[in-house]
């Protein structure tokens, strides 16, 4: 049996846990999902076709106030022993006659090294360095000097620390980009590449026919700073070539639409829809634009080439490894290398061929190329 955890947010990592399981599931293989009761209630009911461990771990606790904060980063910098989850864990399915016989672990606290059993834990984070961490942290707040920018690089500080704890602990590390595994064997880390899974459609068909060229903008949250589509828009404002592209923005906002309308920008805002509206949405759609400065995946981004789109992205880490083709990347923050790229890609001669480069590049992250690096990496 090989366990899987552990899934208690909303974000890419809980994305991971749930197509690791599913991939592993489809392969005739005994999986078990880990996920925390207490803040995932909502998967209680699911009725997964795999066996799931419902569970109350508490991994990153939400402290009230500042000074608990600092202290809570302090302790965690200093102390040796992981949270525990792993060795916890392993004992309670003991004693629920459970043996598995590796544990997958989608973040490096789970990592416990009195586990007995052999622990694969992923690495999300490039850089690899504490200045890379500190860097990355500070993009998280739009002002340097800010509590949360303070409570930012604590944190960044903390997670370098337990990164490369379990990195060096771990059976093995699986990371996400080639950055990363060549970075951590540089270290003589034991680590390997192995792209996020996705259950992505390969029978879907392209749109060929393109009256209007479609563009999507999709974000939880379209004014989040650090999905950079403010200034996304901002520079579209300045293209020469507008009348022929139609562009789409699925997420919450409450300024945008207005200040899209304001430069000229005849956007149709959807709000936040649900997931089949959004795929019916990104069905229709020919370009995703993504310009993220934050992310350690994009699963936007191989969901949206496995369904037929192309997709332009920042030249950063691991974007570029993602869309692996340097035509359909910019300068990140570089607003003429961005009006570039896409002008190039909106163009009705290249556009088909992009979509089709996208397509068939998105069967790098499906659920059968993922359990064949699998395979080889746990033997």
């Amino acid at each position: 049996m090989v366990v899987v955890g552990l899934l208690y947010n909303h974000n890419g990592m809980a994305t991971w846990c749930l197509e690791v399981a599913y991939a592993l599931h489809n392969d005739g293989q005994e999986v078990l999902l880990i996920i925390d009761k207490q803040q995932r209630p909502d998967l209680l009911n699911n009725n997964f076709p795999f066996k799931t461990y419902f569970w109350s771990f508490e991994v990153s606790p939400h402290k009230k106030n500042i000074i608990q904060k600092v202290w809570t980063v302090y302790d965690n910098y200093f102390k040796h022993e992981s949270p525990r989850f792993a060795f916890l864990l392993e004992n309670k399915l003991k004693s629920d006659g459970i043996v598995p016989n590796l544990f997958l672990l989608n973040q490096s606290d789970l990592h416990d090294n009195r586990c007995k059993i052999p622990q694969f834990v992923v690495a999300w984070a490039f850089p690899c360095t504490l200045f890379g961490y500190l860097k990355k942290s500070t993009r998280q707040s739009a002002t340097f000097f800010s509590l949360k920018s303070f409570i930012s690089i604590l944190n960044a500080i903390t997670w370098y620390k337990k990164d490369w704890a379990a990195y060096k602990r771990s059976t093995q590390v699986l990371g996400v980009s080639q950055k990363i595994v060549d970075h951590l064997q540089r270290s003589n880390i034991k680590a390997d590449l192995l792209f996020p899974p996705l259950n992505v459609n390969l029978n879907s068909e392209i749109k060929h026919e393109i009256k209007k060229v479609k563009v999507l903008f999709i974000a939880l949250d379209l004014e989040n700073p650090q999905k950079r589509i403010e200034w996304a828009i901002r520079a579209l404002s300045e293209f020469k070539e507008l009348i022929n592209i139609e562009i789409h923005f699925i997420g919450s906002y409450t300024y945008l639409k207005d200040l899209a309308l304001g430069l000229g920008l005849n956007g149709i805002f959807y709000g936040n829809l649900p997931r089949n509206k959004v795929k019916e949405i990104m069905e229709e759609c020919d370009l995703l634009v993504f310009c993220s400065s934050f992310d350690d995946w994009g699963y936007v981004q191989v969901e949206a080439m496995a369904m037929g789109m192309a997709v332009i992205s920042p030249l950063i880490s691991p974007c570029d490894e993602i869309i692996g083709n340097p035509e359909l990347l910019f300068q990140a923050n570089n607003k003429k290398s961005f009006l570039k790229c896409f002008g190039k890609t909106v163009d009705k001669n290249n556009l088909l061929q992009y979509k089709e480069y996208c397509k068939n590049r998105s069967h790098l992250f499906s659920h059968e190329s993922f359990l064949k690096k699998l395979k080889m990496i746990t033997g």
